[in-house]
């Protein structure tokens, strides 16, 4: 792993391969971002820890959130970030924004350290193949913030099982040819119509692959608009609020805001 230090170290190469290169070339050129993070990558630090040192570094926020490889297909991670210290209207904004982009209620609660949303699946939808809740966690370390979104991708079991039945028909009728169990008539149809089912098959996996990468885009612009809403209450506030002053939950940090609102209601 690479702290702080080294992290600064390796930009601060970067900067001095850029003055190799202006050098060399005789012209003033700049290194991207991403430019940046490959050269990072090579010496074996995250793009997560280049971005966190290029905020430090300029005090501006990163505007392309980072797809984080999770490891899995069906799972989507999303790493932000953000310049600036949250207001509760600044967290009402962003629950509102991720409540409407995700189309779905959610508990808050706090954490050392950070603010968590989870979504509230419900108790039917627990057993379903999408069960697992989203969950955005916003760190709350003073001047700067990182949204990490986790997010379980659609199974899109509709369109997957089509398509194995179109492969499975096909196969089966390329069987039929093969072993002799056809007439030589019924032969060129079922080759034409194998071939059809091998297209629809091979076009629907895709489309689905398609609706999911469509589906991850999503999450990634929602990941963003929280980094522009932070950004854009921040430098419109004109000072740096103590996160201390953030929302107080006193000794009760792990009890949802939603309960709250529950007892206030039974009370009124």
């Amino acid at each position: 792993m690479y702290n702080e230090k080294d992290i600064h170290s390796i930009l601060k190469r970067a900067i001095q391969l850029q003055g190799d290169k202006e050098r060399f070339n005789g012209t003033v050129e700049e290194l991207s971002l991403k430019e940046i993070e490959e050269i990072a990558r090579d010496s074996g630090v995250s793009p997560e820890f280049v971005r966190q040192a290029v905020l430090e570094y300029d005090g501006v926020p990163v505007e392309e959130p980072l797809l984080i490889d999770s490891g899995s297909k069906r799972k989507v991670e999303i790493l932000g970030f953000a310049k600036g210290d949250i207001s509760k209207k600044s967290w009402t904004e962003l629950v509102a924004e991720i409540e409407k982009q995700l189309k779905s209620k959610g508990d808050v609660k706090r954490r050392p350290g950070r603010l968590t949303w989870i979504e509230n699946i419900g108790q039917l939808k627990r057993f379903t193949p999408n069960s697992a809740p989203a969950r955005i966690d916003v760190s709350l370390k003073t001047g700067q913030r990182s949204i990490r979104m986790q997010k379980k991708l659609p199974a899109q079991f509709g369109l997957r099982g089509t398509s194995i039945i179109c492969f499975g028909f096909a196969a089966f009728l390329l069987f039929m040819i093969l072993t002799g169990q056809t007439s030589n008539s019924a032969i060129p149809p079922f080759i034409l119509f194998s071939m059809l089912l091998s297209l629809t098959g091979f076009g629907t996996w895709k489309l689905a692959d398609r609706l999911r990468e469509g589906t991850k885009q999503r999450y990634k612009d929602l990941v963003e608009s929280l980094q522009t809403i932070i950004t854009r209450n921040h430098q419109a506030s004109g000072k740096i609020l103590s996160t201390e002053k953030f929302i107080d939950l006193g000794e009760d940090d792990l009890e949802t805001v939603e309960s709250k609102i529950n007892r206030t209601k039974q009370k009124s």
